[in-house]
């Protein structure tokens, strides 16, 4: 006699992530199969009110939510005709990351040093342009025109080979603007803002304003790097109410991290990698306002451990909105989607 075993796990649409999953087990044999989202999947699962992927080459930003709230990046923007990182410490060459293949040769008097954060490295030159200099291929920045300060094509946060995200982008940021919804928006929450970043120094990741650029004179729901490489989130209902990451670990260390927050019934939560690092349950709400999404840029004047610049510098890459509070879960399984 044959004995049939099948077990089946289905994790609801909407709750996150789809998984399923399978066993069958018939006399001594087993078979299984399973399937894992992308992390585009796993957010667009979650139904955002808007996703800007960062795909973009024009200061058009799409949405990849299917909701139809395209954003718009407050600059001109244009692919990297170079970018080097300098995180070598050795050798001659500093590697272009950009994808425009501008690999750079050091001259005989220029070397190296330890970089701004104290673990990378940095590029020394001793002031001599005859031997002390990077010397590229390519122009770094074209000095004979106009150029942007909002970077497209960047390497992105989704490099996993396995899900066929290799060829995915971000948006690089100088730390003088920001993109921000076309729509604006009344007194959004519950809510939840997500997005991989990679930094060397902070500034804020995703705000809310009634301004779309510039000053906002009413600035809330905001997301983070500080001064302290730490992420903090909070709202203004009145006062500054804040949420800030455990003090020994910085999100400033040039490497990827998916940073999120949120507001609603579960109070204020703020999460890093996937995992929740600081909550207030008695804070439900945000500030009454009408204002803008805002991705990479506005004042942090009056927000407590505020960096020295509130606009981002560095890599944004699938900064995403919610209506709604999303649960520990559903930001876990984004982050460990496949990707």
């Amino acid at each position: 006699m044959l004995l049939l075993a099948l077990l089946a796990l289905v994790v609801p649409a909407g709750a996150g992530a789809a998984f399923t999953a399978s066993t069958a087990n018939t006399g001594n044999s087993t078979t299984a199969a399973a399937t894992f989202p992308t992390y585009p999947a796993a957010v667009t699962g979650d139904t955002p009110w808007a996703y800007w992927r960062g795909e973009d080459t024009t200061i058009v930003a799409a949405d990849a939510s299917g909701s139809a709230h395209p954003g718009t990046y407050q600059a001109p923007v244009q692919g990297a005709s170079t970018w080097w990182p300098a995180d070598e410490g050795a050798g001659t060459r500093v590697e272009d990351l950009s994808g425009a293949a501008n690999r750079a040769g050091l001259g005989a008097a220029a070397g190296w040093a330890t970089g701004r954060d104290g673990v990378h490295s940095a590029m020394s030159f001793t002031g001599n342009a005859a031997t002390s200099y990077a010397a590229g291929s390519l122009p770094a920045v074209r000095t004979d025109q106009s150029f942007t300060v909002i970077t497209a094509g960047l390497p992105g946060a989704l490099q996993g080979a396995q899900q066929g995200q290799s060829a995915s982008t971000a948006t690089g940021y100088r730390g003088v603007t920001n993109l921000s919804s076309n729509t604006t928006v009344s007194n959004p929450g519950p809510f939840t803002v997500e997005a991989w970043i990679r930094t060397w120094t902070g500034g804020a990741v995703i705000g809310f304003g009634t301004a779309a650029t510039g000053y906002s004179g009413t600035r809330d729901r905001l997301l983070y790097v500080d001064s302290g490489g730490r992420l903090t989130f909070g709202v203004y209902p009145g006062s500054y109410v804040t949420l800030r990451s455990p003090a020994g670990t910085t999100y400033a260390d040039g490497a990827w991290h998916h940073v999120a927050a949120s507001v609603g019934a579960a109070g204020l939560r703020l999460y890093a990698d996937g995992n929740l690092v600081a909550a207030n349950a008695a804070q439900t709400a945000a500030e009454s306002s009408t204002g803008y999404w805002r991705v990479g840029g506005i004042s942090l004047a009056g927000w407590p451990n505020r960096p020295a610049n509130g606009y981002f510098t560095g890599v944004i890459d699938e900064p995403a909105v919610f209506a709604a509070q999303l649960s520990d879960q559903q930001v876990a399984w984004q982050v460990h989607a496949n990707h």
